[in-house]
């Protein structure tokens, strides 16, 4: 009988006694994963492989090295999460330059004067209007956002969203002694409209997860760092919140990249949510600006149905994609 190679099978290996027969992982038909599984030297049950039946389906010379299945599904999900984190590489460094940017913004903001607090809050209203006007603009159906607003705001309303911000902001400043309730939820709602809302969100989440590239979120990433620092000088720590809230949210979108790729190159989709987003931005600029409490926290909603609208107008209209 011939000599059993590292990864054969006494079946195939050669008649001669002094040759061994080494299977590489293409010949055996490992895939990716199982490769990985092999370099920690365990691999995983038989549900893992593709055809289910651990005698058809395992590469041979794939072993568990006598481990019990409660640890290897411990390894299996240190894997998967690994893997996850991989791909949040974007996301992550964006929670870090919000968190970053927002604390330098605090420290700015503790030196700065009453005066010049109330200056740069103003500045930062007027900035946020002109953005809001940029995104609006983006909206290629102005119907569809204005249904999706009225819509939004209703369901926002019934919720309580911006009473659960607000009243979230007080038990805030309580525990920090600092800063002023309103405008921490103002600072929070302007932040993560600015930060999550648009295309390049959707698409830098899609690019992390897919192409395993950050370059669109890098760039996003700077600009958000930066204007956090300026959100924080005027608005005051809830931007720490938002840090967490972009952590999650685009968390969430990189972990349903392929199922979202679709939306991504759907410029209706697309531009109606911006729009949507635009609008939400000018309700919040005019709080800034302290000419009225427009409650920009109740038409979160709206970001969600401007898409659902754009497909029921197709539907209805028979209109292509």
């Amino acid at each position: 009988m011939g000599a059993v190679g590292l990864f054969g099978h006494p079946d195939h290996c050669s008649t001669k006694p002094a040759q061994r027969i080494f299977y590489s992982p293409t010949s055996c038909g490992l895939t990716d994963r199982h490769r990985m599984c092999r370099r920690r030297k365990f691999v995983l049950a038989s549900t893992e492989f593709p055809e289910g039946n651990p005698n058809s389906a395992r590469p041979r010379g794939c072993r568990t090295f006598g481990l019990s299945s409660r640890v290897k599904v411990r390894l299996s999900h240190r894997l998967i999460l690994r893997g996850s984190m991989f791909r949040m590489r974007g996301t992550l460094l964006n929670t870090a330059t919000v968190a970053v940017g927002t604390c330098i913004g605090l420290a700015l903001r503790s030196v700065l004067p009453p005066s010049l607090e109330e200056v740069a809050l103003h500045g930062l209203g007027l900035v946020t209007i002109g953005m809001s006007i940029k995104m609006f603009l983006q909206a290629k159906n102005l119907l569809i956002v204005a249904i999706a607003i009225a819509i939004g705001g209703l369901i926002g309303a019934g919720i309580g969203i911006q009473n659960g911000i607000e009243v979230f902001a007080e038990w805030a400043k309580q525990r920090s002694g600092q800063g002023d309730s309103k405008l921490f939820a103002e600072g929070i709602i302007t932040s993560f409209v600015l930060f999550c809302v648009g295309p390049m969100t959707l698409l830098g989440c899609i690019q992390d997860a897919v192409e395993k590239k950050i370059e669109l979120l890098a760039l996003k990433s700077t600009m958000d760092g930066i204007a956090a620092v300026f959100l924080a000088a005027a608005t005051g720590a809830g931007l720490l919140v938002t840090a967490v809230l972009v952590l999650v949210f685009q968390g969430t979108l990189t972990l349903l990249a392929r199922p979202l790729q679709p939306i991504a190159k759907d410029e209706d989709m697309l531009g109606e949510t911006t729009g949507v987003g635009g609008a939400m931005l000018l309700a919040t600029g005019i709080g800034l600006l302290g000419l009225a409490n427009l409650k920009g926290a109740n038409y979160l909603p709206a970001l969600f149905i401007a898409p659902l609208l754009v497909v029921l107008e197709r539907k209805l209209l028979r209109k292509p994609v």
